[in-house]
């Protein structure tokens, strides 16, 4: 009897485990995907930078 009762705590735990590593497995997925856009984002956000800081440099050397 003992047996059987922790086998169905052990079976319990084994289900409840296996619901969390899926839960935390689809969490890790958008937590990557949004890194992923971040990254792209701050590229984006670097090349418009450097692009204006020429801009600006070239209208400066023009105007002085």
């Amino acid at each position: 009897m003992d047996d059987g009762v922790e086998m169905g705590k052990l079976i319990q735990a084994v289900k409840i485990l296996s619901k969390d590593v899926d839960r935390l497995s689809k969490r890790l997925d958008s937590l990557e995907s949004q890194l992923d856009k971040g990254k792209g984002l701050f590229v984006g956000v670097l090349l418009v930078a450097s692009g204006a800081g020429a801009a600006i440099s070239t209208l400066m050397n023009k105007w002085f």
